[in-house]
């Protein structure tokens, strides 16, 4: 069933029945949901003396510190792929001196030629630096393409977490509006 656009599924999450509406398709919501109940299980297991509140809110503590480590593992991955960035357009520009290096060198083997004969090996030594420049070239634009496939995986990871941190806020309101109704039960 879809609700504008968006997809909803009924799940049971440590014994209860929760009606949730996403973005995401109907597995990815149960695969998300039984995760959340196995690592409910898994926190209650270890202390049967827990209240569900309780559970809860460890599970979602416990989830969002593995969501914080991955975070951090996302934001030092991009920390040092700008790095090779960095050193990529130094190198480029390097290149660009180079380059205009080779024209000016070009222009005086030109006239040296007409003159001496050694101007033409001063030539040769030039061509073989501008094929060592157009390699160079191409292994730069090689592991540019490399890094900008680096960058959409990364992009693709950031937007799986931003996911799974949206899910998590929805089971943290949940359990949220789950305790105040177990604290007003309480109280009366």
């Amino acid at each position: 069933m879809t609700v504008e656009g968006k997809n909803k599924a009924v799940v049971k999450i440590y014994g209860h029945e929760y009606a949730i509406v996403s973005d995401n398709d109907r597995e990815h919501i149960q695969k998300v949901s039984n995760l959340v109940d196995d690592k409910m299980k898994e926190i209650s297991a270890k202390n049967k003396k827990l209240s569900t509140a309780m559970v809860a809110v460890l599970t979602a503590l416990n989830m969002a510190e593995e969501f914080y480590g991955e975070k951090q593992k996302v934001d030092e991955f991009a920390e040092r792929n700008q790095v090779p960035d960095e050193a990529l357009k130094e190198k480029e520009s390097e290149i660009a001196e180079l380059n205009d290096l080779l024209k000016e060198r070009a222009f005086e083997i030109e006239r040296i030629e007409k003159v001496v004969e050694d101007g033409k090996k001063a030539l040769a030594a030039t061509k073989k630096n501008e094929e060592y420049l157009k390699e160079a070239i191409a292994a730069r634009e090689a592991s540019l393409e490399e890094k900008e496939e680096e960058n959409t995986i990364l992009e693709k990871k950031i937007e799986e977490l931003k996911n799974k941190l949206v899910e998590s806020e929805v089971k943290l309101v949940q359990t949220r509006t789950e305790l105040q109704e177990f604290m007003e039960a309480f109280d009366n």
